[in-house]
């Protein structure tokens, strides 16, 4: 392995793991207030474009940075669409339709 796989091995990895309080923060507080879903969609779907050209050229340390970038973003994707309005929020406008169906409405 040559010096430059080396340090593209290594940035690589930094940069993942720089990402990890990112995830760790919307865990903890469930929040994705101000972070935008149609971004990491763009940048997954970018990702996923560009993995077979990492793949046809057979480089592991590529493939593999490509690969988990691609894992990032879909789970930034998820966490966003799962935390975008909370739970009860959801519940609570449910009943409110589902109790409006049942509900005449009058008309003249």
């Amino acid at each position: 392995m040559n010096t430059f796989a080396i340090l593209y091995a290594a940035a690589s990895i930094a940069s993942i793991v720089a990402c990890l309080p990112q995830i760790v923060q919307i865990l903890h507080t469930k929040n994705v207030e101000g972070i935008s879903l149609e971004t990491y969609d763009m940048w997954f779907i970018f990702q996923i474009m560009a993995l077979p050209y990492a793949i046809q050229s057979g480089d592991v340390v590529w493939i593999s940075a490509g690969l988990l970038w691609a894992v990032y973003y879909v789970t930034m994707v998820a966490l966003i669409e799962h935390y975008r309005y909370p739970h009860y929020i959801r519940y609570v406008v449910d009943k409110v339709v589902s109790v409006l169906r049942i509900v005449p409405i009058h008309t003249r």
